[in-house]
């Protein structure tokens, strides 16, 4: 980018393809560059001698969805009622990671991705709580879905929120969604597939310990 900085239409070429490269980045991880190229040429006004009002506000949208819960951050506390009308805190568990599942009792992929988390949650493998956050308003269709499934972890209902909605803290706007958080709720990883977090969670110990972690 900055060898094209003096021809204008291949400078603005350039930012504008890397910028929709890692808005549909294939690595975890690398919406970070997205919010940086956004910040460093967009916010900055530095591409301003082309993008107008709209296109900039496009992507500072995607930004900042991006930007909330970037790996390495602390995730925001999530705070809804279960399916006893009772408070449950994403920052009360205690335990080494804490799983944050956003599902939709209607959604076929939900559907199928639920068991497998099931199924890695009952081994027990790794000290870890899921927070299972159900983006349905109906409490009813929850508690159906919990007892469907044989849920045993945290289940709550994201619309019965004392901190506003998970999207407002969360980038999740497909369902299902996962991340997983340390012991001290920094973001880790990010929309893992459950079949994969025995993989993902294996191969972080391992470079923790690597570090002296």
């Amino acid at each position: 980018v900055d060898l094209a900085k003096n021809s204008p239409e291949t400078y603005k070429y350039s930012v504008f393809l890397c910028l929709i490269k890692y808005q549909n980045h294939e690595i975890m991880g690398l919406d970070e560059v997205y919010v940086n190229l956004y910040d460093t040429y967009f916010a900055s006004g530095e591409m301003d001698f082309w993008a107008d009002a709209t296109l900039k506000e496009n992507l500072r949208a995607v930004a900042d969805r991006f930007r909330k819960s970037l790996i390495g951050r602390i995730g925001a506390n999530l705070i809804m009622q279960d399916v006893n009308l009772k408070p449950q805190a994403l920052y009360d568990i205690k335990n080494k990671y804490s799983i944050l599942y956003i599902f939709d009792p209607d959604c076929p992929s939900c559907k199928e991705e639920t068991p497998k988390l099931a199924n890695f949650y009952n081994r027990k493998k790794f000290d870890c709580e899921v927070f299972a956050v159900c983006s349905d308003t109906s409490i009813v269709k929850m508690r159906k879905y919990i007892a469907d499934h044989e849920l045993k972890w945290i289940t709550v209902n994201g619309p019965r929120s004392y901190v506003g909605s998970y999207q407002d803290h969360y980038d999740a706007m497909s369902s299902p969604t996962l991340y997983v958080l340390d012991r001290n709720k920094k973001i880790i990883g990010k929309k893992v597939p459950a079949e994969k977090l025995d993989d993902f969670l294996t191969q972080y110990e391992r470079i923790e310990l690597l570090k002296g972690g």
